[in-house]
């Protein structure tokens, strides 16, 4: 589930997803970081990239929930990543990277 959370800032920035050892996006793209920490990457409003992400912050578990959307880049993150950790710029698991950079 994507919670809605005020934007903190959009800007462009370097991005990483990797899914099951695929790389889906590697490079320039769009980065919206919400109040509370959670964000996403590829999904903005003007320059969309085919695969996009988001890492929803988790209260008191201790990491965050990630979504994307898909091996296919289909219009919704509706395929869950699992729990993530983070570790430097990114957030991760066993199955799954996302990260950004300024």
């Amino acid at each position: 589930m994507i919670l809605a959370c005020p934007v903190a800032g959009a800007f462009e920035g370097t991005c990483l997803i990797e899914v099951g050892g695929t790389t889906y996006l590697d490079g320039a793209c769009d980065i919206e970081m919400e109040a509370d920490g959670s964000f996403s990457v590829g999904v903005g409003d003007e320059s969309r990239a085919k695969y996009f992400a988001y890492v929803d912050l988790a209260p008191g578990a201790g990491g965050a929930a990630g979504y994307w959307n898909g091996p296919d880049g289909e219009s919704h993150a509706h395929y869950g990543l699992g729990m993530l950790s983070r570790r430097g710029g990114c957030w991760e698991n066993d199955a799954a990277r996302v990260c950004a950079w300024r």
